[in-house]
Protein backbone atom coordinates (compact mmCIF):
# COMPACT_ATOMS: atom_id res chain seq x y z
CA UNK A 1 0.00 0.00 0.00
CA UNK A 2 1.10 3.36 -0.78
CA UNK A 3 1.25 6.92 1.33
CA UNK A 4 -1.06 7.93 -1.07
CA UNK A 5 -3.63 5.29 -0.61
CA UNK A 6 -2.89 5.19 3.16
CA UNK A 7 -4.04 8.54 3.47
CA UNK A 8 -7.24 8.70 1.27
CA UNK A 9 -8.33 5.68 2.95
CA UNK A 10 -7.76 7.31 6.36
CA UNK A 11 -9.29 10.92 5.26
CA UNK A 12 -12.50 8.97 3.64
CA UNK A 13 -13.35 7.13 6.67
CA UNK A 14 -13.04 10.07 8.60
CA UNK A 15 -15.07 12.00 6.41
CA UNK A 16 -17.38 9.20 6.34
CA UNK A 17 -18.17 9.56 9.98
CA UNK A 18 -18.33 13.24 10.10
CA UNK A 19 -21.04 13.27 7.24
CA UNK A 20 -23.06 11.11 9.19
CA UNK A 21 -23.42 13.50 12.63
CA UNK A 22 -25.59 16.29 10.88
CA UNK A 23 -28.07 13.30 9.37
CA UNK A 24 -27.80 11.20 12.64
CA UNK A 25 -28.58 14.41 14.62
CA UNK A 26 -31.41 15.65 12.81
CA UNK A 27 -33.37 12.22 13.38
CA UNK A 28 -33.12 12.33 17.13
CA UNK A 29 -34.11 15.89 17.01
CA UNK A 30 -37.53 15.23 14.41
CA UNK A 31 -36.03 17.44 11.39
CA UNK A 32 -34.53 14.32 9.07
CA UNK A 33 -37.23 11.23 8.17
CA UNK A 34 -35.02 8.86 6.63
CA UNK A 35 -36.91 6.44 4.34
CA UNK A 36 -35.92 3.08 6.22
CA UNK A 37 -36.16 0.90 3.28
CA UNK A 38 -33.54 2.80 1.27
CA UNK A 39 -31.36 2.60 4.07
CA UNK A 40 -31.35 -0.97 4.85
CA UNK A 41 -30.79 -1.90 1.32
CA UNK A 42 -27.88 0.17 1.29
CA UNK A 43 -26.84 -1.46 4.47
CA UNK A 44 -27.12 -5.32 3.30
CA UNK A 45 -25.50 -4.05 -0.01
CA UNK A 46 -22.85 -2.98 2.41
CA UNK A 47 -22.11 -6.18 3.76
CA UNK A 48 -22.15 -7.94 0.88
CA UNK A 49 -19.53 -5.27 -0.89
CA UNK A 50 -17.09 -5.27 2.14
CA UNK A 51 -17.40 -9.55 2.56
CA UNK A 52 -16.29 -8.91 -1.32
CA UNK A 53 -13.49 -6.42 -1.01
CA UNK A 54 -12.11 -8.21 2.13
CA UNK A 55 -11.65 -11.03 0.05
CA UNK A 56 -10.38 -8.73 -2.85
CA UNK A 57 -7.69 -7.48 -0.63
CA UNK A 58 -8.98 -3.57 -1.25
CA UNK A 59 -6.86 -2.70 1.44
CA UNK A 60 -8.29 0.89 3.49
CA UNK A 61 -10.78 1.03 1.04
CA UNK A 62 -12.68 -1.83 2.83
CA UNK A 63 -12.39 0.49 5.92
CA UNK A 64 -14.67 3.21 4.54
CA UNK A 65 -17.13 0.29 3.23
CA UNK A 66 -17.36 -0.96 6.78
CA UNK A 67 -17.74 2.58 7.85
CA UNK A 68 -20.71 3.31 5.61
CA UNK A 69 -22.62 -0.43 6.02
CA UNK A 70 -22.30 0.94 10.25
CA UNK A 71 -23.85 3.94 9.71
CA UNK A 72 -26.86 2.75 7.25
CA UNK A 73 -27.23 0.45 9.32
CA UNK A 74 -27.53 2.74 12.34
CA UNK A 75 -29.86 4.79 10.43
CA UNK A 76 -32.46 2.11 9.30
CA UNK A 77 -32.66 1.25 13.34
CA UNK A 78 -33.01 4.84 14.24
CA UNK A 79 -35.48 5.49 11.43
CA UNK A 80 -37.78 2.24 12.83
CA UNK A 81 -37.75 3.30 16.32
CA UNK A 82 -40.58 3.40 18.33
CA UNK A 83 -42.91 1.01 15.34
CA UNK A 84 -43.12 -2.83 15.76
CA UNK A 85 -42.35 -4.78 12.99
CA UNK A 86 -46.08 -5.04 12.02
CA UNK A 87 -46.11 -1.86 12.02
CA UNK A 88 -43.26 -0.70 10.00
CA UNK A 89 -44.55 -3.30 7.34
CA UNK A 90 -48.43 -1.66 7.08
CA UNK A 91 -46.35 1.77 6.62
CA UNK A 92 -44.91 0.83 4.05
CA UNK A 93 -45.45 1.88 0.49
CA UNK A 94 -46.00 -0.73 -2.46
CA UNK A 95 -43.17 0.77 -4.13
CA UNK A 96 -40.93 0.26 -1.10
CA UNK A 97 -42.30 -3.44 -0.82
CA UNK A 98 -41.89 -3.80 -4.21
CA UNK A 99 -38.05 -2.22 -3.91
CA UNK A 100 -37.11 -4.32 -0.67
CA UNK A 101 -38.55 -7.09 -2.92
CA UNK A 102 -36.43 -7.12 -5.67
CA UNK A 103 -32.99 -5.48 -3.95
CA UNK A 104 -33.04 -8.93 -1.61
CA UNK A 105 -33.34 -10.95 -4.99
CA UNK A 106 -30.90 -9.08 -6.49
CA UNK A 107 -28.42 -9.58 -3.54
CA UNK A 108 -29.16 -13.19 -3.22
CA UNK A 109 -27.95 -13.77 -6.75
CA UNK A 110 -24.99 -11.53 -6.36
CA UNK A 111 -23.88 -13.73 -3.43
CA UNK A 112 -24.45 -16.79 -4.97
CA UNK A 113 -23.42 -15.98 -8.69
CA UNK A 114 -19.38 -15.73 -9.28
CA UNK A 115 -19.12 -13.78 -12.53
CA UNK A 116 -17.71 -10.30 -12.55
CA UNK A 117 -20.15 -8.91 -15.45
CA UNK A 118 -22.92 -10.32 -13.25
CA UNK A 119 -21.93 -8.72 -10.32
CA UNK A 120 -21.25 -5.65 -12.29
CA UNK A 121 -24.94 -5.46 -13.23
CA UNK A 122 -26.46 -6.56 -9.72
CA UNK A 123 -24.56 -4.28 -7.72
CA UNK A 124 -25.38 -1.39 -9.81
CA UNK A 125 -29.30 -2.75 -9.90
CA UNK A 126 -29.31 -3.23 -5.99
CA UNK A 127 -27.66 0.40 -5.52
CA UNK A 128 -30.25 2.35 -7.73
CA UNK A 129 -33.19 0.14 -6.47
CA UNK A 130 -32.14 1.41 -2.82
CA UNK A 131 -32.62 5.24 -4.26
CA UNK A 132 -35.79 4.83 -5.20
CA UNK A 133 -37.71 5.38 -2.14
CA UNK A 134 -35.91 8.15 -1.04
CA UNK A 135 -36.10 10.09 -4.19
CA UNK A 136 -39.76 9.59 -3.80
CA UNK A 137 -39.39 10.91 -0.57
CA UNK A 138 -37.56 13.72 -1.70
CA UNK A 139 -39.91 14.84 -4.44
CA UNK A 140 -42.71 15.22 -1.64
CA UNK A 141 -40.93 16.30 1.42
CA UNK A 142 -37.31 17.83 -0.05
CA UNK A 143 -36.58 19.35 3.91
CA UNK A 144 -36.97 15.98 5.12
CA UNK A 145 -34.19 14.72 3.63
CA UNK A 146 -30.46 15.35 5.03
CA UNK A 147 -27.98 16.68 2.27
CA UNK A 148 -25.01 16.48 3.85
CA UNK A 149 -24.77 12.57 4.42
CA UNK A 150 -24.54 12.36 0.59
CA UNK A 151 -22.32 14.69 -0.18
CA UNK A 152 -19.58 13.69 2.50
CA UNK A 153 -20.36 9.85 1.32
CA UNK A 154 -20.13 11.39 -2.69
CA UNK A 155 -16.24 12.10 -1.86
CA UNK A 156 -15.75 9.73 0.67
CA UNK A 157 -16.63 7.20 -2.09
CA UNK A 158 -14.19 9.00 -4.63
CA UNK A 159 -11.11 8.97 -2.25
CA UNK A 160 -11.96 4.87 -1.34
CA UNK A 161 -10.93 4.75 -5.01
CA UNK A 162 -7.55 6.08 -4.26
CA UNK A 163 -7.30 4.21 -1.57
CA UNK A 164 -7.69 0.45 -3.50
CA UNK A 165 -5.16 -1.64 -2.73
CA UNK A 166 -5.62 -4.36 -5.56
CA UNK A 167 -7.64 -3.25 -8.46
CA UNK A 168 -10.36 -6.14 -9.63
CA UNK A 169 -13.98 -6.08 -9.78
CA UNK A 170 -14.98 -6.49 -6.48
CA UNK A 171 -12.47 -3.71 -5.06
CA UNK A 172 -13.33 -0.48 -7.32
CA UNK A 173 -17.36 -1.11 -8.49
CA UNK A 174 -18.92 -0.56 -5.31
CA UNK A 175 -17.11 2.61 -4.46
CA UNK A 176 -17.39 3.71 -7.66
CA UNK A 177 -21.38 3.13 -8.44
CA UNK A 178 -21.57 4.69 -4.88
CA UNK A 179 -20.15 8.05 -5.81
CA UNK A 180 -22.23 8.91 -8.73
CA UNK A 181 -25.29 7.45 -7.19
CA UNK A 182 -24.36 9.95 -4.01
CA UNK A 183 -23.63 13.37 -6.62
CA UNK A 184 -26.87 12.33 -8.23
CA UNK A 185 -28.95 12.46 -4.70
CA UNK A 186 -27.60 15.73 -3.63
CA UNK A 187 -28.66 17.17 -6.97
CA UNK A 188 -32.17 16.19 -6.55
CA UNK A 189 -32.18 17.14 -3.40
CA UNK A 190 -30.84 20.72 -4.40
CA UNK A 191 -33.32 20.77 -7.07
CA UNK A 192 -36.62 20.06 -5.38
CA UNK A 193 -35.39 22.36 -2.59
CA UNK A 194 -34.73 25.47 -4.69
CA UNK A 195 -38.37 24.21 -6.48
CA UNK A 196 -40.15 24.59 -3.30
CA UNK A 197 -38.21 27.82 -1.74
CA UNK A 198 -38.23 30.24 -4.57
CA UNK A 199 -34.14 31.11 -3.50
CA UNK A 200 -31.61 31.62 -6.11
CA UNK A 201 -29.52 27.91 -5.77
CA UNK A 202 -26.32 29.34 -4.62
CA UNK A 203 -28.59 30.30 -1.59
CA UNK A 204 -29.86 27.01 -1.16
CA UNK A 205 -26.67 25.36 -1.23
CA UNK A 206 -24.66 28.55 1.14
CA UNK A 207 -27.63 27.30 3.47
CA UNK A 208 -27.46 23.36 3.47
CA UNK A 209 -23.11 24.19 3.41
CA UNK A 210 -23.57 26.41 6.75
CA UNK A 211 -25.91 23.61 8.60
CA UNK A 212 -23.92 20.64 7.88
CA UNK A 213 -20.61 22.86 9.17
CA UNK A 214 -22.48 23.42 12.20
CA UNK A 215 -24.25 19.67 12.68
CA UNK A 216 -20.87 18.43 12.31
CA UNK A 217 -19.29 21.25 15.16
CA UNK A 218 -22.05 20.22 17.27
CA UNK A 219 -21.54 16.84 17.06
CA UNK A 220 -17.83 16.89 17.70
CA UNK A 221 -18.28 19.62 21.27
CA UNK A 222 -20.72 16.82 22.55
CA UNK A 223 -18.94 14.36 25.45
Amino acid sequence: MTEVQMVAGLVAAVIGVLGYVPYLMGIVQGAVRPNPVSWMIWALLGVVSLAGQIDGRAGLAAAVTAVTTAGCALITVLGLKGTSLRSSWSALSRTDRACLAGALVALALLVTLRDPATAVILSNAVGVIGFIPTVGKVLQDPRGEGISVYAAAAVKFLLAIVAVQEWSVTTWLYPALCSVEEIAMVTIILIARHRTSGKPRESVLSDELHKTLRGCSQGMAKP
